[in-house]
């Protein structure tokens, strides 16, 4: 698969979303358009999956809205935050996985 750079233009499309997508091996987790065009374009399955499984957290899971985040450093580690719409991090890990496939123009 080629992975593209992804824009904010086209990320700001994504706005709610027209279908919800269940999640392949947590069938309880749904995602939007937005997050389904970023898993196929830019590669990043692994990530719609740390959401996925972080949904076994207590914390995590008492959220009725929750915003992810993910920051990434220039040396290629990232952190992946649960916020609860208000600017509280209710979850908070650090990825292991070098990320270089999520690349913002």
């Amino acid at each position: 698969m080629t992975q593209k750079t992804l824009t904010k233009a086209e990320l700001s499309q994504f706005t709610g979303t027209e279908l919800w997508h269940r999640h392949s091996i947590a069938r309880n987790v749904l995602y939007t358009d937005g997050a389904k065009h970023v898993a196929e374009s830019a590669g990043a399955y692994w990530l719609l999956d740390e959401i996925a499984f972080a949904q076994s957290i207590r914390a995590v899971t008492a959220e009725g809205f929750q915003l992810w985040k993910l920051k990434v450093s220039p040396n290629h580690s990232a952190t992946l935050a649960c916020e609860d719409g208000n600017s509280n991090i209710v979850f908070s890990r650090a990825c292991f996985k070098t990320v270089q496939v999520l690349k913002m123009a």
